[in-house]
């Protein structure tokens, strides 16, 4: 307290909206626990997708003959030229950066100070969304537009038709869930987006009063 005056001065008090919301911490908890679990998947597919690329493949011929000690090096060689001529591949990196960004984007949007990230955070995962449909739709409904499909030389895409063909059930409930899961915290993050927004007026509103008063 200073000398003479009569009141305190106040101290560490955080920048940004006070965000009273009950709702907002068992928010943050669950958007947590989602990104770094989105965040964990997107390294496991980015790093499968690497292992396809450099693991040899040898189903695939070799162009002549090849001197005895070259030809798993030739092979490796093919294989990772034709990975990474892969649309397969390349939709798998992709996906896999778009996870990795949408979980990135989430933890940072969980400070009420950057709710910018966490608008951009709720339009990606509505993206995963609509990704999710279409390869419901792809895989289970339009089956007619496979073979509309570029050819994949590394023989992955056909191997994707061909596990999804023998565990069809596990692969549909899996997308399913993961869809679900898409859409729960996308509505979670509309949510504690919206207390946040509530929380920034608040603040304002009590400034202009202020404001007025001191006025």
């Amino acid at each position: 307290m200073h000398p003479g005056a009569m009141y305190e001065t106040l101290v560490d008090q955080p920048p940004g909206p006070v965000v009273r919301s009950p709702l907002a911490p068992p928010l943050r908890l669950l958007l947590r626990a989602f990104n770094i679990l989105l965040a964990g998947a997107s390294l496991a597919l980015l790093l499968l997708v690497l292992l396809i690329i450099l693991l040899p493949r040898h189903s695939l011929p070799a162009p002549g003959p090849l001197p005895e000690g070259h030809a798993a090096s030739r092979l490796g060689l093919l294989g990772a030229q034709a990975a990474l001529r892969s649309w397969p591949a390349w939709a798998g990196t992709g996906l896999a950066l778009l996870g990795l960004t949408t979980a990135m984007a989430g933890l940072a949007g969980l400070d009420q100070d950057k709710r910018r990230s966490l608008s951009t955070h709720v339009a990606m995962l509505v993206a995963l969304v609509l990704l999710h449909a279409g390869a419901l739709i792809l895989l289970f409904v339009a089956t007619d537009w496979r073979g509309r499909l570029p050819e994949d030389p590394a023989g992955l895409w056909p191997a994707v038709l061909r596990y999804t063909a023998q565990h069809a059930t596990r692969v549909k409930y899996c997308l399913i869930a993961s869809m679900l899961a898409h859409v729960v915290a996308a509505l979670c993050g509309s949510a504690l987006l919206s207390i946040y927004q509530v929380g920034s007026r608040l603040v304002g509103w009590q400034g202009q009063m202020q404001m007025l008063v001191n006025g």
